[in-house]
Parts: C-alpha cells; structure tokens; sequence
C-alpha cells in the first residue's frame, strides 16, 4: 500500500464531486465545470486543482501550484507577531551615562512600536531604602516617557512599570 501525505486540502484526483466551481491562478472565477474539464485546464496550465471549500454548492476549486498555495496557507495560519515586549533592568545605583543609554534605547523600542517593561529589582541592602530605587524609576520614566506617566507597581524588592507607545 502507497503512503499517502496528509493534506488538509484535496487535490487533482483525489477531489470527488463531479461539478465544481473554479477559480483561476489569479482567483478570477471561470464558472461552473465538471471535474474532468477543470482538472484538463489545471493539466493544461501546469498547476494543480485544489479544493478550497468542499461543503458549497457546487465545491469550490483554485488552479494553483500545491506548493505555493500551503505556504501561503501557514504563513496565515502563524503569524508573526508585530510587536514583541521589550523589558529594560535597571538598578538602584545606576549611573547617569547608563541611564541615558537605557532611556534611549527604551524610545527606540517605543518608536518601533513595540511595548517595553521597566524592572528595577533591589539587591541586598538596597532592600532598607525602596525610595532610592522608586526616585531612580521614577527618573527613568521621566526621561523616556513623560507624555505617557505609567503607573509604577511595588512587588517585594522590584519594582516595574508598563509602558506603550
């Protein structure tokens, strides 16, 4: 017995209605056909005969090459996701040529549309004295997003803040 792949879509052969309607490579319709007639005009171009939707009557067909056409089909089926979260760490007792770093490639990421997180996480001793690293979140922010004002949340010794473009 021959190994079949698995195809969500048939095609040529393996499609079983005996009239369906077809659409072009361009996806122009070309009407109604009986299956022998849209498969000699798939033949005849040098491209397969999909069946795109099976449960419309008549079944609807496209002339198009196999390949192309599952690529296209996965590449909706995943898309890529535009705008992925940046997250940007500081610390309590970071410098200023440090801090205007992290600001400026926080406005990169703002103007690329992408979402940032703010952490500052406290170490150690810093944990006695929150206040430093809430002022130095609160500079951060103020430098790299004054016209937005996100709101700034205290867990434990970290804290974090959102913010969108």
């Amino acid at each position: 017995m021959k190994h079949q792949p698995y195809r969500p879509y048939p095609i040529n052969r393996s499609i079983q209605a005996k009239e369906v309607f077809t659409l072009g490579p361009d996806k122009k319709p070309l009407g109604v056909k009986p299956i022998s007639e849209a498969l000699a005009l798939a033949r005849q171009m040098g491209l397969d005969l999909i069946l795109i939707s099976p449960k419309s009557n008549p079944p609807v067909c496209q002339i198009e090459d196999f390949g192309r056409f599952m690529y296209r089909h996965n590449k909706e089926e995943h898309p890529h996701k535009a705008a992925r979260c940046k997250e940007v760490q500081l610390s309590a007792n970071i410098f200023e040529h440090d801090l205007e770093i992290k600001v400026r490639h926080t406005k990169e990421f703002l103007s690329e549309g992408h979402p940032v997180k703010v952490i500052l996480r406290l170490h150690g001793r810093e944990k006695a004295h929150p206040e430093v690293g809430r002022r130095t979140i609160q500079k951060f922010l103020a430098q790299a997003c004054a016209a937005l004002a996100p709101s700034i949340q205290q867990q434990g010794g970290m804290f974090s803040a959102f913010i969108r473009a």
